[in-house]
């Protein structure tokens, strides 16, 4: 079996004809928690951590299928919340994402905290990676956020049914999800 790393996305040769990914992230402080350093609701945050790996996935030409919620956090209530927030992206989609995840039981939290991951196929010549060629145009969508910029500027931020209509658009050759690198790091990287 072939195992592959492209950005942040691991990519299996499942197939002749098609690839499997997984994109995984991981948030934590951001709640209503008595430890939580940026206050936002659950549901916020739960939506923009799954955007996170949907968006990771789509980008590359991947249609995500699971996503799976690792929540450090008890069931009732914040655990209710944070998929509240997960069923809320996924329900911007056009297509079925299974949604499944567990939460901490056995331990009181004081910080809300999460693993997340999406798992997508994708047809090996669909693949959106490396095909920008010199010449191309580039543009930037949305303004990359992280933490309370988030709350601060919603309006700025690429949402999941507008990441979608970029997802189906054949044109479009490659897509980067800014991530944490910042605009210059994806920008030489593509």
């Amino acid at each position: 079996m072939n195992i592959m790393q492209i950005r942040d996305i691991t990519i299996i040769d499942y197939d002749e004809n098609n690839y499997l990914g997984i994109a995984c992230d991981s948030c934590g402080g951001i709640g209503y928690k008595e430890c939580d350093l940026v206050k936002a609701s659950p549901q916020l945050t739960a939506y923009h951590t799954g955007k996170v790996v949907l968006a990771e996935l789509m980008s590359m030409g991947f249609t995500p299928f699971v996503l799976a919620d690792g929540l450090a956090v008890e069931m009732n209530d914040t655990g209710k919340q944070l998929i509240e927030g997960f069923n809320q992206v996924l329900s911007k989609l056009s297509f079925s994402v299974h949604l499944t995840g567990s939460t901490e039981e056995n331990i009181k939290t004081v910080q809300t905290s999460m693993g997340v991951t999406c798992i997508g196929f994708c047809n090996k010549n669909k693949l959106k990676f490396n095909k920008t060629k010199s010449g191309d145009i580039c543009l930037l969508v949305g303004l990359p956020m992280v933490g309370k910029e988030v709350l601060q500027n919603a309006d700025k931020i690429l949402d999941m049914d507008d990441f979608e209509k970029l997802f189906n658009c054949d044109f479009i050759k490659e897509m980067l999800p800014v991530g944490s690198r910042g605009i210059e790091c994806e920008l030489n990287d593509l």
